[in-house]
C-alpha cells in the first residue's frame, strides 16, 4: 500500500522542479526513527491488530504492524529498521542534490 506512494513521490521530485535541499532530509529520519520506536512499542505491550485483519502465525494480541517488522524476529526487524529508516533517506537525499 505504501510503497505506490513513496514510489510516486520520489519520481515526483525526480521528474519535478521542486526545491530541495540535503540538510532536509533529518525529517525524513524523523519520521523514520519515530515509526520504527512505535513498532517496537507495539510489539512489547502487545497491541496487536483487530480481528478483521488477524494474522494466522500469532495470538491476535502478537500481530505485527506488518510481516516486514515482525519483532519476533529481532535481528532481521534492525537490519530492515537501520537500512529503511538510517541508510535509504541520506542515499534518496543525496539523488536530490
Amino acid at each position: 500500500v505504501h510503497g505506490g506512494d513513496v514510489i510516486a513521490v520520489h519520481l515526483s521530485f525526480l521528474l519535478g522542479r521542486f526545491p530541495y535541499a540535503f540538510n532536509k532530509c533529518g525529517w525524513i529520519l524523523v519520521w523514520g526513527g519515530s515509526f520504527s520506536i512505535w513498532s517496537g512499542f507495539h510489539f512489547l505491550f502487545k497491541i496487536g491488530k483487530n480481528d478483521t485483519s488477524a494474522c494466522t502465525e500469532y495470538p491476535l494480541n502478537d500481530c505485527p504492524i506488518y510481516a516486514l517488522f515482525d519483532w519476533h524476529y529481532p535481528y532481521r526487524t534492525g537490519l530492515i529498521v537501520c537500512a529503511l529508516a538510517v541508510v535509504a533517506p541520506a542515499l534518496f537525499g543525496g539523488l536530490y542534490t
